[in-house]
């Protein structure tokens, strides 16, 4: 029996390479089938990532700074950041209006000349302020020219320098002469009497300003 055994003992050892080397091709052909089917198994199972934070500095609004000089000037801000819901307000009701448009932008309105803020808080807190800027040029004087009306039916053009447009003319006696505009810049007043007259003109602040007219 033992002479029997020794062949098919020697047989079974001999073929376990055989054995191994099958087994290990039959798992790296497992292995290709896998890898080759990387592109399918992606389309099936998309990658999704996670939503991005904001963090509280990257809410502001553009422009953070703008210049408002005209009383009736609008600008124009856009908020960027943050998240829905956005509140916005205006710090000086008197100096501006806010128009908000589909919540990320706004147009401010100069009521009054002089600095203003505004103001945006988005979802969870987050704030943010831009300036408006506005200086006020104080209204200085009228210059006329000529300067003097001799004579009835001369005219002078009458030009305003400083304060804030818009501008309107008046006279303090319509029957010694008459403006032929009353709001600009520049206008022409016409002499219709002998008889000093004055001329004022306010500005877009409120602020006057006055020039006499000789007319001998």
């Amino acid at each position: 029996m033992k002479k029997m055994f020794k062949p098919m003992q020697s047989i079974i050892v001999a073929g376990l390479p055989a054995l191994l080397a099958l087994l290990l091709l039959g798992m790296g052909c497992e292995d290709d089938k896998r890898i080759d089917d990387v592109d399918g198994y992606l389309a099936d199972n998309p990658y999704q990532s996670e939503e991005r934070v904001v963090r509280s500095d990257e809410l502001s609004i553009l422009p953070s700074q703008a210049e408002g000089n005209q009383v009736g000037q609008k600008l124009l801000f856009k908020v960027r950041g943050g998240g829905k819901p956005y509140n916005w307000r205006v710090a000086d009701t008197s100096r501006g209006s806010l128009e908000v448009r589909n919540m990320t932008e706004a147009i401010y309105t100069v009521r009054r000349i002089g600095n203003n803020d505004i103001i945006v808080t988005a979802h969870g807190g987050l704030s943010a302020i831009a300036k408006v800027v506005g200086q006020l040029d104080e209204l200085d004087s009228i210059t006329a020219d000529p300067s003097v009306l001799q004579n009835d039916g001369d005219v002078s053009i009458l030009t305003v320098s400083g304060g804030v447009a818009p501008y309107q003319w008046s006279v303090e006696y319509p029957s010694r002469g008459n403006l032929l505009a009353t709001s600009g810049t520049s206008v022409s007043y016409v002499r219709n009497s002998a008889g000093d007259n004055v001329i004022r003109v306010t500005d877009g602040t409120g602020a006057t300003v006055n020039l006499r007219m000789p007319q001998p």
